[in-house]
């Protein structure tokens, strides 16, 4: 079962705490794989899949309760009638329903689901940076990230998604100085962009490529300062870089 959000005293804090297990949940599916997000044997006979399914379940309605609170409304639970979560017996009937229900899901329904629950409660002000650090992370853990990164740089993606989790963790303390930064960085990618659309298709020289790398580093650098770059980076770094494709 999820944790009471009670312990949020904010709807800020609340976000904050959404976003770091969004990043973990990535960081989970990359080190795991797509090929073996349906192996069970995880916890007992569940597989990675069931597990995320049964914690979405959860989740969205811990995420029901507090926006119920917010709203001054009762939520009605994702459990049949009878059902209730005040015993043992009926946490494991709910559970039971809940397997039931996504066990033939594919994992990639499951997914979204639990990438969306995590992603509500956004707040007009987190709202820039955590369309940032979504696109991000889409762009990281997108479908066939392995075969299009390669084994020998996933340790990197792992490492860019847990500075995703510690920007989200840093957020809510100066949203406004996580913009400043955000706007410096974005800037530099898309310049990037406009270098990569100049590229024949499929074949992107390596110096091209080294400079996406880069500003994957930049952002570990800018956004999750108390973790090390693989390489020394700067904004004035990746922008030399950068004019040297241009």
């Amino acid at each position: 079962m999820e944790p009471n959000w009670n312990v949020a005293s904010s709807q800020v804090e609340l976000q904050a705490i959404l976003w770091r297990m969004r990043a973990e949940l990535e960081r989970l599916v990359a080190e795991t794989g797509p090929g073996r997000m349906e192996t069970r044997g995880v916890m007992d006979d569940w597989s990675l899949k069931d597990v995320i399914a049964h914690l979405t379940e959860w989740r969205w309605w811990s995420v029901a309760r507090m926006e119920g609170a917010v709203k001054n409304a009762e939520p009605s639970p994702p459990w049949s009638a009878g059902l209730t979560e005040e015993s043992d017996e009926g946490t494991d009937r709910i559970n039971a329903e809940f397997y039931e229900k996504n066990r033939d899901r594919p994992v990639v329904d499951v997914l979204t689901d639990s990438r969306a629950t995590l992603d509500r409660l956004v707040t007009d002000e987190l709202r820039p940076s955590v369309d940032d650090m979504r696109a991000h992370l889409d762009r990281l853990v997108r479908p066939g990230f392995v075969t299009a990164t390669g084994l020998d740089r996933l340790a990197d993606v792992e490492r860019y998604v847990e500075a995703i989790g510690r920007r989200a963790a840093k957020l809510p303390e100066d949203p406004r100085r996580d913009r400043q930064r955000m706007a410096e960085v974005v800037a530099l990618e898309k310049r990037y962009r406009a270098i990569l659309e100049r590229q024949p298709r499929g074949r992107v020289p390596e110096d091209v490529v080294d400079a996406g790398w880069l500003l994957e580093e930049l952002r570990v650098g800018t956004f999750a300062q108390s973790m090390r770059t693989a390489r020394p980076v700067s904004p004035q770094r990746v922008a030399r870089a950068l004019a040297a494709l241009e």
